[in-house]
C-alpha cells in the first residue's frame, strides 16, 4: 500500500514539474490580464513563429485573390486563426499573432483602439502585419509575429506620434529578406 501511495505522489510531482498542468482557457486568461504588458509578456514567453503556418497562409491568400473581386479591402483576419486557436496552439504567423493581440487588447481596454497595421516589404512578397494601439494619444506597436530572421522587429515599440514615425524605425531594421516599403492601417 505504501508503494502505491509513494507511486501516486511521485507521478503527481513529475506531472507538476513537467508542465502537464491544465492551460487556463483564453476567455478566462484575458479577463485576468490588466494591461498591454500582460499581453506582451504572454506573447514573448509563449508565442512561436511557425513557418509552415505562413506557407499555409500564402497558399490560402493565392486562392482568395483568385476568388476576390476587390483585394484592396482584404484584411489579414479573413485568413488568420481565431484568437482562441492561436492562444491554444501558441504558434502561428504574424497575421495570427495580430488577431490575438488585437482581440486581447480591445477586451482589456477598448481605449487602446487596437488595429492592424500592414507593412509592405520591398525585398520579397512576404509582407508583415503588426498591431497599433494607443496609450494617452501616443501610438505603440506590438509585434510578436515576426520570425527569427526579423527578430529586431519583435517587441512593443513606441511611443510614436504617428504611424509614419514607426515607419522611420522600420527603415532602420536590417533583417534578411526585409526592406521597408510602406505602411498603412488595415482595419
Amino acid at each position: 500500500m505504501k508503494k502505491l501511495i509513494y507511486g501516486i505522489i511521485s507521478i503527481s510531482i513529475i506531472l507538476g514539474l513537467t508542465g502537464c498542468e491544465k492551460t487556463v482557457p483564453y476567455p478566462k486568461v484575458v479577463k485576468s490580464w490588466k494591461s498591454h504588458t500582460d499581453v506582451a509578456n504572454y506573447m514573448q514567453s509563449n508565442f512561436i513563429f511557425d513557418l509552415s503556418r505562413q506557407v499555409e497562409f500564402k497558399r490560402d491568400l493565392r486562392k482568395h485573390k483568385q476568388m476576390a473581386d476587390d483585394m484592396y479591402n482584404f484584411t489579414v483576419s479573413e485568413l488568420s486563426k481565431e484568437p482562441i486557436e492561436t492562444y491554444n496552439s501558441k504558434s502561428g504567423f504574424c497575421g495570427d499573432s495580430v488577431v490575438l493581440i488585437n482581440d486581447a487588447l480591445n477586451k482589456i481596454n477598448p481605449n487602446y483602439k487596437a488595429k492592424t497595421i500592414f507593412i509592405r516589404n520591398e525585398a520579397s512578397p512576404t509582407h508583415h502585419w503588426v498591431t497599433g494601439f494607443y496609450i494617452e494619444d501616443k501610438l505603440y506597436i506590438m509585434d510578436y509575429g515576426a520570425g527569427e530572421k526579423w527578430s529586431d522587429m519583435i517587441g512593443t515599440h513606441g511611443p510614436y506620434n504617428s504611424i509614419d514615425d514607426y515607419g522611420e524605425f522600420l527603415k532602420s531594421v536590417d533583417a534578411k529578406g526585409f526592406k521597408f516599403s510602406s505602411i498603412r492601417w488595415r482595419n
